[in-house]
């Protein structure tokens, strides 16, 4: 898609001269659609819009003079959103152009669109319409954009799947070329449909590699991505929109360049974020909510938790020598684990649970392989060398105990998303996929043989609220 520099012109009979003159120059390389009208003018927006419509009209049919190398002939109006006017210039060479139009004071609307037309073309991922020129034309009072006229056609039997592939394509392209031309930028995204571009952040990782290891190469900015509208955050979207899958991609390439972050509140956001946009060389994830959540950490506290990637939160635990550990890992995970935990201790007199929270996932692998690891000393004095631990997951569990396998505490037992959804309410896909409270504290339960008999009641009792729960949603279609 060629890339088109924006020229600005004092009236629309210049534009259109230029525009006759390049044709002829260029044998053809501006494209306009010839064809004849489709119809006449159309109502759209009620009876002041038609009267100005009607004015523009016949300003744009009377305003072209004799001197003018190319003439309108006649105009159409047709659909280009409420902020603007939208006409189909019918021009005496038998061809066609796009023109909106607007006031004097927004010309800088159509400079701004242009310039966002270009960028969109510079990543040659997805179609764009021809910028043929721009300007303010006092005598008829308005500023106008003129583009390709593009002829409607039928929509191709997979449109939508090709329209998200260019699309994600276009993102990821055009963040890439920022970073690499010295900038700094972000990729945002729906969670599973990150996976659109997931060859083109392994060939990134693989050109950072490279570029690190070339003396001259200077440093660049990393490329980011914030990861949305995540999975467990789909409940009325359904099974389609779930895949935590990104992370398991990521987690496989070289170690000095990946880093991934699941923050546990909004302060702990804007700690990430703000650490991931000042790196250099590195590919940085960060999957955060986009709902309202709890605040656990004020902005001190959670730039301290975010700057060690992982630790202990005093104000949910109750330990010195745990009887168990219960980590968790996203924002969604957290809320729960830290439910599970209430639920517990109110429960189990004496029960001494410590809590785990984890930022930087890349902590849990060992120092010996990626850069963040703990050593082995300082991952045993928060999880223990026994313990049991129940570790609550953002993304697939596979990936936790892939990043754990070198640790000496095997006791681990991981909830995560294990491919359950539909639509349904927000705590129905936690409860599908055995992240929800309840869940948590059976399975806790389970490996703690010391709280038996008093355990027992408590698991029949979440085993009891997860009927009710499943009854009520069935009856009400909302959460209880």
């Amino acid at each position: 898609m060629p890339v088109t520099k924006l020229q600005q012109f004092s009236s629309l009979e210049g534009a259109l001269d230029s525009l006759f003159a390049r044709r002829q120059s260029e044998d053809g390389q501006i494209n306009l659609h010839s064809g004849a009208p489709a119809g006449a003018d159309t109502l759209l927006f009620g009876e002041d819009l038609l009267k100005r419509d009607q004015g523009m009209s016949r300003s744009l049919l009377q305003g072209i003079g004799s001197g003018s190398s190319v003439k309108i002939i006649r105009t159409e109006r047709v659909a280009g959103g409420d902020i603007n006017q939208a006409y189909r210039l019918m021009l005496s060479d038998g061809t066609s152009v796009f023109m909106k139009s607007n006031t004097i004071e927004n010309a800088s609307f159509f400079t701004t669109e242009a310039a966002g037309l270009n960028a969109i073309a510079h990543t040659n991922a997805i179609g764009t319409p021809q910028i043929l020129g721009s300007g303010v034309d006092y005598g008829r009072g308005c500023s106008f954009l003129l583009l390709e006229f593009i002829t409607a056609k039928k929509r191709i039997a997979n449109y939508w799947e090709t329209f998200a592939q260019e699309l994600a394509c276009m993102h990821q392209a055009e963040t890439a070329d920022f970073v690499t031309e010295g900038r700094y930028g972000f990729i945002h995204s729906y969670e599973a449909f990150i996976r659109i571009v997931d060859s083109m952040a392994s060939q990134h990782a693989k050109w950072l590699k490279t570029a690190k290891e070339i003396p001259w190469r200077a440093d660049i900015a990393s490329l980011n991505y914030l990861l949305v509208s995540h999975v467990f955050q789909q409940d009325h979207n359904g099974y389609t929109h779930q895949d935590p899958g990104f992370l398991n991609h990521l987690a496989t390439k070289k170690a000095d360049i990946v880093r991934m972050y699941l923050p546990p509140d909004t302060n702990c956001l804007l700690s990430c974020f703000d650490h991931c946009i000042k790196t250099k060389n590195h590919i940085n994830v960060i999957v955060a909510s986009k709902h309202d959540r709890p605040q656990w950490l004020n902005m001190k506290e959670a730039k301290e938790h975010c700057k060690k990637g992982i630790g202990i939160w005093d104000f949910v635990s109750n330990d010195k020598d745990p009887d168990l550990i219960i980590a968790s890992c996203g924002e969604t995970p957290t809320m729960e684990a830290i439910a599970a935990i209430q639920i517990l201790k109110s429960s189990i007199k004496n029960i001494r649970i410590r809590f785990v929270n984890v930022v930087d996932l890349m902590k849990l692998q060992s120092n010996t392989t990626h850069p963040h690891g703990m050593i082995d000393e300082e991952y045993n004095n928060l999880f223990t060398e026994n313990k049991p631990i129940i570790f609550n997951f953002h993304g697939y569990p596979s990936l936790i105990h892939e990043l754990t396998y070198k640790r000496k505490n095997q006791n681990l037992h991981v909830h995560g998303y294990k491919e359950e959804g539909s639509i349904t309410t927000p705590f129905d896909i936690r409860v599908q996929n055995e992240v929800d409270r309840f869940h948590l504290v059976i399975n806790a339960l389970k490996y703690m043989k010391q709280y038996k008999d008093l355990g027992k009641p408590l698991a029949d009792w979440c085993e009891e609220m997860l009927k009710i729960h499943k009854n009520y949603i069935k009856e009400n279609g909302i959460d209880m």
